[in-house]
């Protein structure tokens, strides 16, 4: 995916904080740009940043995938 070990950390952490690491950190970057039609790497680094969260909750609790 490309991420550098800070960028990936920052992802790590905030699948933690909302108890999603069990759904794997990169399937959650896949979903989220699979989702929103975006470039995986794009994706993640809006994760890094803080943003789509709420879409990354919204996209796991619709299907409890």
């Amino acid at each position: 995916m490309g991420f550098s070990s800070i960028e990936a950390q920052a992802i790590v952490d905030g699948a933690i904080d909302r108890g999603l690491l069990g759904k794997g950190a990169g399937h959650i970057v896949y979903r989220l740009a699979k989702e929103k039609d975006l470039e995986i790497r794009e994706a993640g680094l809006k994760l890094v940043q803080g943003e789509m969260w709420e879409d990354i909750m919204k996209i796991f609790k619709a299907g409890e995938n």
